[in-house]
This record gives C-alpha cells, sequence and structure tokens, in this order.
C-alpha cells in the first residue's frame, strides 16, 4: 500500500489565477496563459460524494493551494470551506495572492474558519515591489483585504519570496505585517532558479502578454535569503558527476507518502502531491522527459480514469496500480526525475526554505 492512513490533503480547486507570476508553471513566464492549461473549477459535489467521511475523519491537515490557480476564484471556496469543517476537524490553510474578491467576502470567510485555521498570504513586497512577481494583482487590495479578514478574526500569515528586488524591504514588510495583526511572517526561500534542464542559473526572464521580454528575476544578493538546496548544487555534481546521474541514482524518500499526504487536481485528478501534478501541463513541463514517463505509467496502469475522481472514489484512487506504480518508479532504471529532483538525498524538500516564522507555520518551496 501506498498510504497505511491519509492524514494530509492538498485541494487545487481551479486552473484560474487573476495573477501572471512568472515562475509559475500556468503562463510563459508571466506572459500568456499557456494554452494547453484547461480552464477548470473541481465540482464541489465531486468533493462531498468522493471523499469518504472515513478519510475526511482521520485528516490532520487540509491544504487548499494552486499548483495552476488561486483558490480564492473559486466560486464555492466559503461553502467548501463550511462542509469540510462540518467533517474533520482538520486545520485549513489556503494559500493566496489576496487581490480577489470583496472586503465583505474575506470577512465572511473568517466568519466559517475554525480558530486554527489560516489564509497565507502570497505577498512578495511592499506597494512599489509586490506586483513585479505578482504581475496583476494590487497591493492596496490586498492589503485591505487582508485588514478585513484579519478583523474579523481570521488568521493570516504574510509569505514573502525573496528575490533581489525586493529584499531590501523584508524588514519593512515584516514590520508591516505585525503591525496589521497577521499571526506571522516567513522569507519564502524559492529554488526557481534552477532550470527544467537542471542548471543553475541566476535570473529568469519577465515576458508580457505579446511575449515581450520587459524585464528579469533574479536571485537574492544575500546568502541568508538563499534555498540551501544552491549550496548542495556543488556537491551533487562532485558525488554524481553529474546532475542526471545524481536524478537516476539517489535514494528516494517521497514526502507525500511518509507525512501520508494525498493531491487531488481541479481535474479530479489524484496524485501523492502537486509536485507531480505541475508535470501535466506549461511550457517548459510539457517538453521535459518526464512527462512522457509520468503518462506511459498512468496509460500502463489503466489510463488518467483510473486517478479520476469522476470514476473512483478517493481511497480506491491511493489504493490503485498507479500509485503502486511510481512506488515502484522510484527504484526504476527509467524513473521520473521530478520524483528525485524534491525527494532524494539532497531534495529540495528537504532544504531551508523558509526563515523567520511563527512556531506553526510550515513553507512550501
Amino acid at each position: 500500500m501506498f498510504y497505511q492512513k491519509i492524514t494530509q490533503l492538498e485541494l487545487e480547486l481551479t486552473t484560474r489565477c487573476n495573477a501572471s507570476c512568472p515562475q509559475c508553471v500556468r503562463n510563459f513566464y508571466g506572459g500568456k496563459t499557456w494554452p494547453t492549461l484547461p480552464m477548470v473549477d473541481i465540482d464541489l459535489e465531486l468533493i462531498k460524494t468522493k471523499i469518504p467521511d472515513s478519510i475526511l475523519k482521520d485528516l490532520i491537515e487540509i491544504r487548499i493551494c494552486g499548483t495552476y490557480g488561486d483558490p480564492c476564484i473559486y466560486q464555492d471556496l466559503i461553502e467548501l470551506v463550511k462542509y469540510l469543517n462540518s467533517k474533520t476537524s482538520a486545520q485549513l490553510t489556503i494559500n493566496t495572492n489576496g487581490s480577489l474578491r470583496t472586503t465583505k467576502w474575506w470577512k465572511d470567510l473568517a466568519n466559517v474558519l475554525k480558530k486554527d485555521d489560516r489564509v497565507i498570504f502570497g505577498i512578495d513586497g511592499l506597494d512599489d515591489t509586490n506586483h513585479l512577481y505578482r504581475v496583476n494583482t494590487n497591493f492596496k487590495k490586498i492589503i485591505n483585504n487582508a485588514k478585513a479578514f484579519i478583523s474579523a478574526g481570521g488568521s493570516a500569515i504574510w509569505s514573502y519570496i525573496v528575490f533581489k528586488h525586493n529584499e531590501h524591504q523584508v524588514d519593512a514588510a515584516r514590520q508591516l505585517s505585525n503591525k496589521l495583526g497577521f499571526d506571522g511572517f516567513s522569507c519564502k526561500l524559492t529554488t526557481r532558479f534552477i532550470d527544467k534542464q537542471h542548471n543553475l542559473v541566476d535570473k529568469t526572464p519577465v515576458f508580457d502578454k505579446n511575449n515581450n521580454l520587459n524585464r528579469y528575476l533574479e536571485m537574492p544578493d544575500e546568502k541568508k535569503y538563499l534555498n540551501n538546496g544552491y549550496n548542495n548544487y556543488e556537491k551533487i555534481i562532485k558525488e554524481f558527476g553529474s546532475y542526471e546521474n545524481y536524478l537516476q541514482k539517489s535514494k528516494i524518500f517521497c514526502t507525500a507518502q511518509h507525512s501520508n499526504l494525498i493531491y487531488i487536481s481541479a481535474e479530479g485528478y489524484v496524485l501523492p502531491c502537486g509536485w507531480l501534478a505541475d508535470r501535466f501541463y506549461g511550457f517548459e513541463t510539457e517538453k521535459h522527459k518526464d512527462r512522457k514517463k509520468l503518462f506511459e505509467l498512468i496509460d500502463l496502469n489503466g489510463g488518467l480514469n483510473t486517478i479520476s475522481l469522476h470514476h473512483f472514489s478517493l481511497d480506491e484512487i491511493a489504493n490503485s496500480k498507479v500509485f503502486h506504480a511510481i512506488q515502484q518508479n522510484w527504484i526504476s532504471e527509467n524513473r521520473i526525475e521530478r520524483c528525485a529532483n524534491q525527494c532524494s538525498k539532497y531534495g529540495m524538500l528537504k532544504q531551508n526554505a523558509t526563515k523567520e516564522l511563527q512556531p506553526y507555520v510550515k513553507g512550501n518551496v
């Protein structure tokens, strides 16, 4: 069995998003949305009927976040929160850029969340810098939404991805978060300056909607804001000869399996984690050999319907041939590199992802 018991659930409610973050897989470096990405929202009834109460009662944490979309676009989010909190005592965490909805909606959301539920606002700078990564978002609207949410009793965390263009504002942003009543502030130390060909790069491009190059995103200068994973890059080359060899030969310790985490996409597909789900669509993703490997593995073990909530319940999928095949793939000579990149000896999920956290705040790369 892939799991003894599922205790963490990650829900992707929608592939829609108001932002165009340049390092997000859903668009072309901040420009046009990738054309093969379907614009879909998961059916609330699917969640209600295909996630058994037997799983819901054992959950410790439910993360409502996005590989492709922002959950606050989802029309039924408040109804979903009500439903989940009627079925489970699990802590709910919602990740968002915060630049959606009205202040009334944010107050309504706060009123249906439990005391230990929280919203993580991705705010990467201040008024003059946040939009440089969170393209198409509005800082003043985000702050007003956050203030409304907090004033209604909601627990908010400020999550700050550090780049060269905003590293000088970390202290000011932390001070502002305290002033506004956020319950935590974290610096997110990104690993997205390793490209899909596994090369370490010091900058990535930013394009507009007409595919014109505007500028570049650059790694921060201060070492304290660099993910520890970058420090391991030379160690990997020395130990394995190349990054490719490392991805094929290093031992995989699946974070999802050992933390009893399962992921549901907006299309209703179920996978161990969102890191595999982001192999489905995207400019660099669709060209990567991993995508072909993953789809071949799924096809050989019953096809996409086998991992779809439209055809099977969550517990049936968790015990399907596809999940068993993913586990066997870790020791294969033709392994899915994504698993090794995230969850092997020097895997990015095992590196320092956050700084300056409240004790209960977790960070994602």
